[in-house]
């Protein structure tokens, strides 16, 4: 009965999307299978919009476009950053404020990391970049 809980089934989805996408990250050899199953997850989450589901959900999207497409996985950053504030998710918008400003590079995007670590510090948050790896994992080839 728990899937029936939306809370719980967002979570799940989220989670399991997440971790495959890291999986892909880590076995180049099962890569577009495990990026197949964050899809997969993807498609649930959007589904199930709710104001927490869907910056959840572009994260995820932001995660697999990563991937062979640099400038969805943009626009996705850019919003899952305005829909996790209007959501007070604040350290997921500093998380995909944070992987925005590593994908833009340059005097623009060491501004994103700045602010990203900043929000991340006032919650007592000792290392930002760990943090972006739980939330949106995926961006940084395996072994970096």
């Amino acid at each position: 009965m728990l899937p029936r809980v939306r809370y719980l089934r967002v979570c799940l989805a989220w989670t399991r999307g997440r971790m495959a996408v890291q999986a892909a990250r880590a076995t180049a050899g099962w890569r577009r299978r495990y990026l197949a199953l964050a899809r997969s997850e993807l498609r649930g989450l959007r589904r199930d919009p709710y104001p927490y589901s869907i910056p959840l959900g572009y994260l995820l999207a932001a995660g697999i476009a990563s991937w062979d497409d640099p400038d969805d996985a943009v626009a996705s950053l850019r919003v899952a950053i305005v829909s996790a504030e209007a959501a007070g998710m604040r350290l997921h918008a500093a998380a995909a404020r944070r992987r925005l400003g590593e994908l833009l590079g340059g005097d623009e995007g060491a501004v994103l990391i700045a602010l990203g670590d900043a929000a991340m510090h006032a919650e007592d948050i000792v290392n930002p970049a760990r943090l972006t790896e739980l939330f949106a994992p995926g961006f940084t080839p395996a072994g970096e």
